[in-house]
């Protein structure tokens, strides 16, 4: 229901956009507490201008638009509201300009023309993103899930009950990440110490998430942090920056689909034949 000082915007894009595939993508990954998938809707804790806040998002399909929901006052915050959700459901992206580069690879014509409208998932903030890409090296989506959701109490123990669907819970920020205790929410030792590594670098500002950033920059800064290789660090500008050109050359789900030869291509092989699809590799 809307209330007196709910937020209620539709944010159009052009169309197509396969908004059940780009759902299930988050419902897979929804972080205990702080996001909810059901009935269509994605719901999660944000915290704007100053306040914490349940967001929900929708399709409106006939408008080509998503529905948007949230209680905040401020202007500035319902404009960094929009953005964000437009960064996230990737809504601004020219699917059409897209496909006409993938189009023209003849092993990517066919899954284009099957699935349109796939877009780019994202992320609510990048460095959320970073910390997931970290917690998901190597492990399941199920298990990342369980560890995020752990991360966000050892964050933030005074939250309210962990009975509710969403908590009051906000993804935790780099600071409060940085200083909180790893123990026991079952991250090994070398990746409890890239999560802190990467936290202060944020948190100090060493890394920095400016999407003016050219693509090799940002990777390079990300790379210099220890237990942080090539894929984390495009996955990250991939999720976390919307950089519609990274590419995680090394993904295994990549490989797979490459491997049709008999033959397990290299990542080097797979950045060649990659070339073509510039400057959409991401998608």
């Amino acid at each position: 229901m809307k209330t007196k000082n709910s937020a209620l915007l539709d944010l159009p894009y052009h169309p197509p956009l396969d908004w059940q595939t780009m759902l299930a993508f988050f419902q897979a990954r929804a972080v205990p507490g702080v996001e909810l998938v059901e009935q269509g809707v994605y719901q999660r804790v944000v915290c704007l201008g100053g306040r914490i806040s349940i967001l929900r998002v929708s399709h409106a399909e006939r408008k080509h638009a998503l529905r948007v929901s949230a209680t905040l006052t401020q202007v500035k915050a319902r404009k960094e509201l929009a953005a964000r959700v437009r960064r996230m459901f990737d809504l601004d992206a020219d699917m059409n300009a897209i496909s006409r580069v993938l189009v023209a690879d003849h092993r990517l014509r066919p899954l284009v023309c099957a699935r349109p409208g796939l877009r780019l998932p994202g992320a609510w903030d990048p460095f959320e993103a970073a910390v997931r890409a970290v917690v998901g090296q190597q492990i399941s989506v199920k298990g990342a899930r369980t560890i995020l959701g752990r991360l966000v109490q050892a964050a933030d123990r005074e939250a309210c009950s962990e009975r509710e669907p969403l908590s009051a819970r906000c993804f935790p920020t780099a600071e409060a990440l940085s200083a909180a205790s790893l123990e026991g929410v079952g991250l090994t030792r070398r990746r409890a110490a890239t999560l802190v590594a990467l936290s202060r670098a944020v948190a100090d500002g060493e890394v920095d998430f400016n999407k003016s950033l050219s693509l090799e920059h940002f990777v390079r800064q990300l790379t210099r942090l220890p237990g942080i290789g090539d894929w984390t660090a495009q996955y990250i500008a991939m999720r976390g920056m919307g950089h519609g050109d990274a590419f995680p050359a090394s993904d295994l789900g990549i490989f797979k689909a490459l491997h049709s030869t008999g033959k397990r291509p290299t990542a080097s092989a797979i950045r060649r034949q990659a070339e073509a699809w510039r400057p959409w590799r991401a998608y």
